[in-house]
């Protein structure tokens, strides 16, 4: 599944290298501490071929942990509330699911909605906005 881009242009929402991964907007994951080693090793690679460099890169990539606080975990809600055409109807449906489920997520993605520009949030979903991948 991936992220709804409305979700993240309205929210400003930022990924993580584990959400960046699940959606498609990376190929790997390398901890921060093994870089530096990673980097060593392209530059010792004589070669611009693809695979090769995506078999070096492979060598240091790990499958990252996806945090239990991640949107990732709540894309269902987010599909299903933000897809809707209007701002107002984004909100609405928000206030609906945050009736029946208790999560913080959802409190602080209204209150963030509601905290923005209601122009800028307007200006941002008409931007159409497609699925991250």
């Amino acid at each position: 599944k991936a992220l709804a881009g409305e979700y993240l242009g309205l929210t400003g929402t930022r990924l993580d290298g584990a959400e960046m991964l699940v959606c498609g907007l990376a190929t790997h994951f390398v901890p921060s501490e093994r870089l530096s080693l990673l980097e060593e090793a392209l530059c010792k690679v004589d070669s611009s071929d693809p695979a090769i460099i995506s078999a070096v890169i492979n060598e240091y990539s790990k499958q990252p942990y996806m945090k239990e606080k991640s949107a990732y975990h709540r894309l269902n809600v987010i599909d299903r509330c933000f897809s809707r055409r209007t701002v107002e109807e984004i909100i609405s449906a928000l206030e609906r699911v945050a009736l029946n489920k208790k999560d913080d997520w959802i409190s602080k993605t209204i209150q963030s909605l509601k905290r923005a520009s209601p122009t800028s949030l307007k200006i941002s979903l008409r931007s159409d906005f497609r699925y991250v991948l």
